[in-house]
């Protein structure tokens, strides 16, 4: 795999992960509904990677998942934790910030240019 390759899996990863928390704040969701979702706005998901996400979320602790019977058949639902709403409020802010860096430029995240000083991270990385 290609470093351009492998920068764009993570990127999406990423993105996916805080998308399925996001979403799981709102409401449990379940690995069909997601996947769903996600092909309606044009993106297409392998349960081979959905799912292992999804088991990944609720082994680190940020999702809890619950099974409930529908149709006759065991439907496993995730929902956020507090532990999970608090990385995502977190991460929501980082994201932010990134684009607008990346779409707006350095002027729009805080660093001004003509003087060259550059605003600190929460985590201690510089711009």
């Amino acid at each position: 795999m290609s470093l351009r390759e492998a920068i764009k899996r993570d990127f999406w990863q990423g993105i996916l992960k805080l998308y399925i928390l996001n979403q799981a704040a709102k409401s449990p969701v379940y690995g069909g509904k997601l996947k769903k979702q996600l092909q309606e706005w044009g993106y297409q998901i392998s349960p081979g990677t959905l799912y292992p996400i999804l088991h990944n979320l609720e082994n680190s602790g940020l999702c809890r998942s619950h099974i409930r019977i529908f149709r006759g058949r065991a439907r496993k639902y995730y929902h956020i934790t507090e532990e999970g709403k608090v990385f995502l409020k977190e991460m929501q802010s980082k994201v932010t910030h990134v684009l607008t860096i990346l779409t707006g430029g350095l002027a729009d995240a805080g660093v001004d240019p003509r003087i060259n000083k550059t605003k600190t991270f929460q985590n201690g990385c510089e711009v």
